[in-house]
């Protein structure tokens, strides 16, 4: 959690103009929604077994891929970034996907496998939490988050994993319809109360994982 607020801190107008753009009202709606607001929301399952879209690593001008660390801290080097490019320092996470223009991440998510960190969930076998997604101000509209699951969906498909979950705040719509359009179905909702919620076990939304 300390970690979690001091790169929020450090990278807090990048964090606010990410999530909720830009202006004052942005910086209200973030604190309020971060601690104090009653927050519902919905839990998403994507069946790895049955998913058989298509969907290369080429995409128009971008590439999906995962990026490496060392990647990532390159991309880092001198810029001020929302708070989702430094989950690797966070949660010590090591596994992100994105959607790249050249060396510009246009668009990130990190992985979350059994027995990481996760704030909804404690993570069983054949689970993997997509979470942390971000796509860049400049290239919303793209479609890109949809695009990356189902890069996610097409790397992990035949490995220990059988389901992705993801967890979206009912207000995010765009985020909803992303995430709909990669393949995932809504199992149930989750409250929070601020930043404090309980945790779900997904043994109970995919008990055959």
């Amino acid at each position: 959690m300390l970690r979690k607020i001091v790169a929020t801190l450090v990278n807090l107008r990048e964090t606010v103009t990410g999530s909720y753009g830009p202006g004052t009202f942005s910086y209200v709606k973030f604190i309020y929604i971060s601690f104090f607001s009653l927050n519902t929301f919905k839990i998403f399952s994507l069946d790895l077994e049955a998913y058989a879209k298509g969907g290369g690593s080429e995409t128009d001008d971008f590439s999906l891929h995962a990026a490496t660390i060392e990647q990532l801290r390159s991309f880092r080097q001198g810029k001020k970034l929302p708070r989702e490019f430094y989950y690797d320092e966070i949660h010590d996470l090591s596994v992100c996907h994105v959607a790249a223009r050249g060396t510009d991440i246009a668009y990130i998510h990190w992985l979350y496998y059994p027995g990481r960190k996760s704030r909804f969930f404690h993570l069983e076998k054949g689970v993997v939490e997509v979470n942390n997604c971000l796509t860049m101000p400049s290239y919303r509209g793209r479609n890109l988050m949809a695009r990356v699951c189902g890069f996610t969906a097409l790397t992990l498909k035949g490995s220990e994993a059988r389901h992705l979950l993801m967890v979206i705040h009912k207000d995010n719509v765009a985020s909803i319809k992303s995430a709909q359009r990669a393949g995932f179905r809504e199992l149930r909702e989750i409250r929070s109360l601020g930043p404090f919620n309980g945790k779900v076990r997904t043994s109970s939304l995919v008990p055959d994982a």
